[in-house]
C-alpha cells in the first residue's frame, strides 16, 4: 500500500476503536478526508471485526513513516481532529496517539501546534 491518504486512514481506524465507542463523528471525519476508502473496505472491516487477516498499526506506521514530515504531519492533524470530533478524548485514545508520536517521532512544539489548532476549530465550530 502506497497510498498515503489510505495508510492514514487506516491508522486512524484504529485509534477510533481504542474507546471501544465508535462515534458517527469520528467515521465522517475519516470519510471526508478520503474519498476513495472503498478501495480498502476490506482492511476497514478486517480492522472493526480484529481479524487475524488485519494490517497491524506497527506496519501501517512503518509504512507511514517513509513519507514527508509534512505528510506525517497531516495525518497527526487528522488524528487529532478524529479524536477531539466526539467531543471526548479517552485515555485509550490519548495512549495510542502517544504511541504514534513517538513511532513517527513528531516534533513535540508540533504536537502543540497541532492539537492548538484543532482545538481553536473546534471551538469555532461550538460557537456556530
Amino acid at each position: 500500500m502506497n497510498d498515503f491518504k489510505n495508510i492514514i486512514s487506516l491508522i486512524a481506524i484504529y485509534i477510533i476503536i481504542t474507546d471501544k465507542e465508535i462515534d458517527n463523528k469520528e467515521v465522517a471525519i475519516i470519510y471526508n478526508y478520503n474519498k476513495n476508502l472503498v478501495e480498502i473496505e476490506d482492511e476497514i472491516n478486517n480492522i472493526y471485526s480484529d481479524s487475524e487477516n488485519k494490517i497491524l498499526l506497527d506496519d501501517l506506521l512503518h509504512q507511514l513513516s517513509t513519507f514527508s514530515y509534512d505528510v506525517i504531519l497531516e495525518a497527526y492533524q487528522l488524528f487529532l481532529e478524529v479524536i477531539y470530533s466526539d467531543g471526548y478524548y479517552a485515555v485509550n485514545e490519548k495512549s495510542t496517539l502517544d504511541y504514534i508520536r513517538e513511532k513517527l517521532h513528531i516534533d513535540e512544539t508540533d504536537l502543540y501546534k497541532l492539537e492548538n489548532k484543532v482545538l481553536s476549530n473546534i471551538k469555532l465550530y461550538d460557537e456556530k
